[in-house]
């Protein structure tokens, strides 16, 4: 293979998330929108899934960190969940006005603390952005395809029997392949040919079963919800988990499309 992710084209990519993030941070000292904050983080995901591919690929672990927008994205999850959990207690019709107080003063700190600390956080991603354009170089296609058919073989090792400690991170692998997917160039999307669609229902999938995995756990841990309200979480997941199942029996010959290069 001649071809390769060229070094122009992950630097492009990569200004323009973190370009996004700033100007979101902008709007964000403006409002805090919860839509705002929520593409800020699929930014970062998108940053630290590119930071992932040339860590595998080009090595140099430490000159291709995110570590500069760490507290950012922590700040954010925190909101993210918070705001999770309150519409679980809105669905499922939980009236503890405690539990709503607490997770409306975490979301109140949380943006409060972006907004207070937005010039920091915005030189951090400069300092980041100027980091990644120092050291990034090309990707080979031979190492874009290998990364691809690894994380496939892993999932598919990991799918064959559901184990529910290790979904979320399957979710994670599925999530780096699609993001970088979108830097790819077609002649080594030629050579990977993953069903994307069948990626990101399966995805959803994963993500649904875990945002009601996250609140179950909250809901436990405060000690303050009605046993009903814990079962009716409960069976909410596991008829999740039961979709998942059934979409990766068939996993092997779902995630590759017809004409692909078996990767086992």
């Amino acid at each position: 293979m001649s071809s390769s992710v060229s070094s122009k084209r992950l630097k492009n990519y990569l200004d323009k998330q973190l370009g996004g993030m700033q100007s979101e941070l902008d709007e964000l000292s403006n409002k805090r929108d919860e839509e705002k904050l929520h593409k800020l983080r699929v930014r970062a995901k998108k940053v630290k899934a590119v930071s992932g591919f040339l860590k595998n690929c080009l090595g140099h672990n430490k000159k291709y960190s995110t570590r500069e927008m760490k507290e950012l994205y922590e700040k954010a999850g925190k909101v993210r969940t918070a705001h999770l959990n309150l519409a679980t207690i809105d669905e499922h019709a939980i009236r503890n006005g405690l539990l709503e107080k607490d997770q409306k003063q975490v979301i109140e700190k949380e943006f409060g603390v972006i907004d207070h600390q937005n010039k920091k956080f915005k030189k951090s991603l400069n300092r980041l952005r100027r980091k990644l354009r120092e050291n990034i170089h090309a990707i080979k296609a031979r190492c874009a395809v290998d990364y691809y058919y690894s994380n496939i073989k892993i999932l598919s090792d990991e799918l064959r029997v559901i184990d529910e400690g290790r979904l979320h991170e399957c979710r994670k692998i599925i999530k780096r392949l699609l993001y970088n997917h979108d830097i790819l160039p077609i002649t080594v999307l030629n050579k990977i040919q993953i069903d994307v669609g069948y990626l990101k229902n399966l995805e959803n999938l994963i993500g649904d079963w875990h945002d009601t995995l996250v609140s179950l756990q909250w809901l436990q841990q405060t000690g303050q919800a009605d046993v009903q309200d814990l079962v009716s979480l409960e069976n909410q997941k596991q008829e999740q988990l039961h979709k998942i199942i059934q979409e990766t029996r068939e996993f092997d010959s779902n995630v590759m499309l017809a004409n692909s290069t078996d990767y086992r």
